[in-house]
C-alpha cells in the first residue's frame, strides 16, 4: 500500500479538502495514475464545491482500491510531503554522485546540490502565503473576535492582565521571561504551565536549569495550592496535607498526562525531538540561555542561534514556546542593557521582565513589565502577589491603558475570576 493510495482514500472518506489546500499538497507531488486521480478530485471540488463520493470516483477509476486509513488527513498530507522530499533528495544525490565519480565535474555537482535545495525549499517545504482578496470572511470574523474579547484570541493563560497585554498565546509565539537570579522566573513558568494544564491543554515543561524532580515539586505545590515553604520542609498543616493527598489521588493513573516534565540534555534539536515525542499544545523551556554551545553564554551570537532555533520550532510545529533567560547584574531591566538583547529582540514576539525592588521583595510582590510586544501597546504593566508561603500570586495592580472588555462580553472560558480558563479550540 502506497502513501498516495492512503492519501486518496482518506480524502474520499473524509472530504477534508480544506486541510489538503491548507497544507499545499500539489498535483506534482503525485506519480503516474495517482496524479490523474488527484487532478480529478481537484477539478470536481472546483466545479461542485465538494470532494467526489467514493462511488462517483470509482466510476472514473474502477481499478482503484479504497483502503483503511486510521490516521488523520493532516498525517497523510505530512507523509506525502516527506515522500516527495525524500525522492527529490535521493534522485538529486544520484546525479551528484554521477557528476563527481564519472564526469569528475565538481562545479556540476555543486550546481545540482543547489538545485536540490532550491527545489525542496520552494516546492516542498510548507510555506505561508496570504492574498489580499482571500479569506475576507474569516478576517472579519477574527476582527469581531478581537473586539469582543479585548484582543484575547490566543490561548489564555489564566493570568488576566498577561492575557490582555499579549492577546493570549499565539500558535507561533515565542515568549521570553527575563529576570535576575532568584527573582522567580521558573515560578512564573510553573504558574503558567499549571494554569494551562488545568484548562485542558497539554504542556511540555522542558528544563535545562533544574532537574525534573525540583520542577515537579513546584508544580505539585501550585496545583494542590499548598504552601511551598511548608511543603518543601515537610511541615504542611493537616488541612494542606489532606489537600495534597487528594490531589495526588486525582493524578494517580491519569491517562491524559497533560503536564510533562522532561530534562533537556542537548540543544534546540532536543526540544524539537521532545515535541515530536509528546505532541504538546504549549512548550515551556526553563533556562534556554544554557543551551548555547559557546562556552561564554554572554556571547549574543550563541544566544541568537538558540532563540532563532526556538522561533523556527514555533513556526514549523505551530506551537507556542515560553522560555526564560537570566540577567547578570542589578541594572534596571531594559532590552538595551541586556548583553544579548539583539537575539531576544529579533526572535521573540513577547519579552516580559520580572522586576522586584527590595521594597517589593519585603511586601512579597513582583512587577511584570513588557519589553517587547509585537502586536500590543508597550505602556501596560502589572503587579502580582509573589508569596510562596501562602501560594498567593494573584494580580493586584494594573498600570496602563488598554480596552478592557466587559465581563459579559468575554467568552465563558475567559472570565475575570481566579479560576483558570477552559480549553479553547486551536485556530
Amino acid at each position: 500500500m502506497s502513501i498516495e493510495q492512503s492519501f486518496i482514500s482518506k480524502l474520499l472518506q473524509t472530504g477534508e479538502y480544506d486541510t489538503v489546500d491548507e497544507l499545499q499538497i500539489k498535483q506534482k507531488f503525485f506519480s503516474g495514475r495517482f496524479r490523474k486521480m488527484f487532478k480529478f478530485v481537484q477539478e470536481f471540488k472546483t466545479r461542485y464545491g465538494k470532494v467526489p463520493s467514493e462511488s462517483e470516483f470509482l466510476k472514473k477509476f474502477s481499478t482503484f482500491e479504497v483502503v483503511d486509513t486510521p490516521e488523520s488527513m493532516r498525517f497523510y498530507c505530512d507523509e506525502m510531503r516527506t515522500k516527495v522530499k525524500h525522492n527529490a533528495i535521493a534522485d538529486g544525490l544520484e546525479e551528484v554522485q554521477e557528476a563527481i565519480n564519472e564526469d569528475m565535474d565538481t562545479e556540476k555537482a555543486y550546481s545540482i546540490i543547489k538545485k536540490i535545495i532550491s527545489q525542496v525549499e520552494n516546492d516542498i517545504i510548507l510555506g505561508e502565503t496570504r492574498k489580499i482578496g482571500e479569506n475576507t470572511t474569516n478576517r472579519w470574523e477574527n476582527y469581531l473576535k478581537r473586539r469582543n474579547t479585548g484582543g484575547i484570541v490566543g490561548i489564555p493563560t489564566g493570568i488576566v492582565p498577561f492575557d490582555l497585554m499579549t492577546g493570549g498565546l499565539g500558535q507561533t509565539d515565542l515568549i521570553t521571561i527575563l529576570g535576575f537570579t532568584g527573582v522567580g522566573k521558573t515560578w512564573a513558568e510553573v504558574i503558567l504551565a499549571v494554569n494551562l494544564a488545568k484548562a485542558g491543554y497539554k504542556v511540555l515543561f522542558a528544563t535545562k536549569e533544574m532537574n525534573p524532580d525540583q520542577v515537579m515539586k513546584r508544580i505539585d505545590a501550585v496545583w494542590a495550592n499548598v504552601s511551598y515553604n511548608d511543603f518543601n520542609r515537610g511541615r504542611l498543616c493537616p488541612k494542606d496535607e489532606a489537600r495534597f493527598m487528594e490531589y495526588l489521588q486525582q493524578m494517580e493513573g491519569n491517562a491524559e498526562n497533560n503536564l510533562i516534565v522532561e530534562l533537556v540534555t542537548g540543544g534546540v534539536t532536543n526540544i524539537s525531538a521532545l515535541i515530536d515525542k509528546h505532541q504538546p499544545d504549549i512548550v515551556v523551556v526553563d533556562g534556554a540561555y544554557l543551551m548555547t554551545e559557546d562556552e561564554d553564554d554572554d556571547d549574543w551570537k550563541g544566544i541568537m542561534k538558540v532563540w532563532r532555533g526556538l522561533k523556527q520550532i514555533c513556526l514549523a510545529k505551530k506551537v507556542p514556546v515560553i522560555t526564560t533567560s537570566q540577567l547578570k547584574d542589578s541594572e534596571k531591566v531594559s532590552l538595551g542593557k541586556i548583553s544579548f538583547s539583539k537575539a531576544i529582540a529579533n526572535e521573540c514576539d513577547v519579552v516580559i521582565a520580572l522586576e522586584q525592588s527590595e521594597e517589593m521583595r519585603n511586601d512579597k510582590e513582583i512587577k511584570w513589565k513588557p519589553l517587547k510586544l509585537r502586536d500590543a501597546e508597550m505602556s501596560i504593566w502589572f503587579m502580582t502577589n509573589w508569596d510562596w508561603s501562602s501560594m498567593n500570586y494573584q494580580p493586584i495592580y494594573v498600570e496602563g491603558k488598554f480596552q478592557k472588555p466587559k465581563e459579559e462580553d468575554l467568552p465563558s472560558t475567559q472570565k475575570l475570576e481566579d479560576e483558570p480558563p477552559k480549553k479553547l479550540p486551536r485556530v
